[in-house]
């Protein structure tokens, strides 16, 4: 915000709190995060969802307590540590549709895994009023500026959004990965289930995924009394398996 980049090494945390909701496997984060220019109150959350192993969909709220310009850095990066040397023996990221794609190849056994962002932006004013901001495909001037930038094995964009003091961005950010082990033409595949939970959106998505959950608690819980400790552990460990 205003050119200041939310960080520890340069601001301070007013307060913080992580969690994770075992019950429908739902990770969680909130910071107030003030620097020597800017303040954020920020809240995102995602999970992996149980109705389509695919996807990832996650959700940020970011209120700026100063006026000013927001920028925001978000999209596909390749440049990843791997044991033992590169699995990867080719990168191709690709943009189709204002969603943006990382095609690769794996170097043993040729493998494509395909992984893609979908996002959905939306600016709540201080008066309550909600209005979508269109994500440009094209490096134009808008409410919302997007400035593209694309290396080997990354492809990113910057969102600049211009805010008062008080609004809140809410900022939906899907990904999902396929390859071809699953069938043919994971980047089609990937394609349509972005699609998908676009038009679901983050709530639509949650709440097909938190019914399965439902499902398998109703089927699988097991509870004891008098011990909330051990069933807390018990039912931690009924969450991982």
């Amino acid at each position: 915000l205003n050119g200041e980049t939310l960080s520890m090494f340069t601001g301070s945390a007013r307060s913080y709190e992580r969690e994770l909701d075992v019950r429908y496997g739902v990770h969680r984060r909130s910071l107030r995060w003030a620097g020597r220019r800017a303040s954020l109150d920020t809240l995102d959350e995602r999970f992996a969802s149980y109705a389509n192993l695919h996807l990832i969909p996650s959700r940020y709220r970011i209120t700026a307590e100063q006026p000013g310009t927001l920028e925001l850095e978000t999209g596909i990066d390749g440049e990843v540590w791997s044991l033992h040397g590169d699995h990867f023996a080719s990168y191709q990221p690709f943009a189709d549709d204002g969603k943006l794609f990382m095609r690769t190849v794996t170097g043993e056994q040729g493998i494509e895994v395909v992984v893609g962002e979908a996002m959905r932006l939306q600016r709540r004013r201080p008066d309550g009023a909600l209005e979508e901001l269109t994500l440009p495909e094209t490096e134009e001037t808008t409410p919302v500026a997007v400035r593209y930038e694309q290396g080997e094995r990354y492809l990113l964009r910057h969102i600049t959004v211009s805010v008062q003091a008080g609004d809140t961005l809410f900022l939906e950010k899907h990904m999902a990965v396929y390859h071809s082990n699953d069938g043919p033409e994971p980047a089609k595949r990937c394609r349509s289930a972005l699609e998908e939970v676009l038009s679901q959106g983050y709530t639509g998505a949650l709440e097909a995924h938190r019914a399965i959950w439902d499902e398998k608690w109703r089927r699988f819980d097991i509870e004891i009394e008098g011990d909330l400790k051990a069933q807390t552990l018990l039912r931690y460990n009924l969450y991982q398996n």
